[in-house]
């Protein structure tokens, strides 16, 4: 009596495992007359799951999983997770994200660079936040207006969220000139580390020679 054929595991593809909007799955198996099924809830399939036909259309996060059958016999599972791309589009997301150290897709939506000082340029959203961009060789001018997704080494420094990597021949980012930085009215009480690199009226405040105060409220120059 021989033995039972062996059934090999279904390849998972693309490759690539993060996408943008949405990618197409493709599901194949090299044992010839092996019907192949699968999961996209994490659970682990059998011949009584979906039944492959025809690439696999995703527009989220989804685990692929899938087992090949010839007869009563089946493959190993194999597993695939495709990630779908979500950038951080505000300065407060990426305030929040920058407590966790790591490589980030930002979309930059006319951002302008407020200010440049040595290896530090201070990017604001114009609406009264910002962050700091470290880099000795940033090539940024005041007055820069950036736009574009890019992936982005962010981090927190001293408070405030910094990205370290960007460069203004960074790809994917366009850079053009001539901004307008618009100043936003705020309170002492009201600022924080995600006003890096903004504008800010703090209105009437009175100095005594070691901080400014607004009688409720104190901050340090």
């Amino acid at each position: 009596e021989s033995a039972p054929a062996t059934v090999e595991a279904p390849t998972i593809t693309p490759a690539e495992t993060e996408f943008w909007e949405s990618t197409s799955v493709s599901l194949a198996c090299t044992t010839e007359g092996a019907s192949i099924y699968y999961t996209l809830d994490g659970t682990t399939p059998t011949n009584t799951s979906t039944l492959y036909n025809n690439p696999i259309d995703i527009s989220e996060t989804t685990t692929i999983k899938a087992i090949a059958y010839k007869d009563d016999d089946a493959s190993n599972v194999a597993t695939k997770t495709y990630t779908k791309i979500v950038p951080l589009t505000t300065m407060d997301a990426i305030f929040s994200a920058s407590a966790t150290k790591g490589d980030y897709w930002i979309t930059f939506n006319n951002w302008v660079v407020s200010g440049v000082k040595n290896s530090n340029a201070y990017i604001t959203d114009n609406a009264g936040k910002g962050l700091i961009l470290y880099n000795s060789s940033h090539g940024f001018e005041a007055g820069n207006i950036l736009n574009g997704t890019v992936m982005c080494a962010l981090t927190k420094y001293n408070g405030s969220a910094e990205i370290t990597n960007l460069t203004s021949s960074t790809e994917g980012l366009t850079v053009t000139k001539d901004g307008t930085v618009n100043t936003v009215n705020a309170t002492i009480a009201n600022l924080g580390g995600v006003n890096t690199g903004a504008y800010i009226n703090l209105g009437a405040l009175t100095y005594n020679g070691t901080e400014f105060t607004d009688e409720t409220n104190t901050i340090k120059p």
